[in-house]
């Protein structure tokens, strides 16, 4: 990335660059995400949008994908997501690119059963997604688990398995099943939250993924000691 900015700044380097960097103007660097935002500066590409247009690259930046009209609706949008709830400020100051309510992100998932509420958000990362051959749209994804403090009754749980099903843009579904999350077998009682990130890269735009965790009963006293049951996980859209 140093090195597009070195070569953005030689005029003399920007013929090596693809097409469309030579056709625009750096205006900011995420230090969270490590991806040049750039503004368009002409009009004679209508592939990438109009001048003004604000792109991110994708991840050999022979493509970019428009995320704005204008650097004034990049600054809007991010400001109404902000003011109504949608995003959150972390601790270092940061923004959590990551959508936190569902009320108002319809693409995120929601869902209570006995007690624990599971949530599931998408995230699209242009920088490493790309259009080329093979075409990759890159999607993260963040689940959370929590039971509130007073709930009661209930029987601790340990996640044992997950269960995906990934549905692409055209209808394929891929099926996928494996032990615990990221190498986790998070426990679930009264008071727990659990949270984690992963990624789903995808040949088409848009899809969704639904799911679900085995969880096993662990308290020897209870009577449903070493059981079973299915804790849905709600489909959330890559959209």
């Amino acid at each position: 990335m140093c090195s597009i900015l070195g070569q953005l700044q030689r005029p003399q380097a920007r013929q090596s660059l693809p097409e469309w960097v030579s056709a625009c103007c750096p205006i900011g660097f995420d230090r969270f995400q490590r991806h040049i935002t750039f503004m368009l500066l002409t009009d004679s590409m209508p592939q990438w949008g109009k001048r003004g247009s604000i792109l991110v690259p994708s991840s050999d930046y022979n493509n970019a994908f428009l995320v704005a009209d204008s650097y004034y609706s990049l600054l809007a949008g991010h400001l109404a997501q902000l003011t109504n709830g949608c995003f959150t400020v972390t601790k270092n100051g940061g923004i959590d690119r990551f959508p936190s309510n569902p009320q108002l992100r319809p693409e995120m998932g929601s869902h209570v059963q006995d007690g624990v509420l599971v949530q599931s958000a998408p995230l699209f990362i242009p920088e490493l997604s790309s259009i080329g051959e093979p075409p990759q749209w890159f999607w993260a994804y963040r689940i959370s688990m929590s039971v509130p403090p007073d709930t009661y009754p209930f029987d601790p749980i340990q996640l044992t398995t997950r269960h995906w099903e990934i549905t692409n843009g055209t209808g394929q579904v891929e099926k996928v099943d494996g032990p615990g999350v990221i190498g986790l077998y998070p426990e679930m009682e009264p008071g727990a939250k659990f949270q984690y990130e992963s990624c789903c890269p995808l040949p088409t735009p848009t899809g969704s993924m639904a799911g679900s965790f085995t969880m096993q009963y662990t308290d020897p006293k209870s009577a449903k000691h070493d059981t079973f049951m299915q804790l849905t996980v709600p489909r959330f859209q890559f959209v």
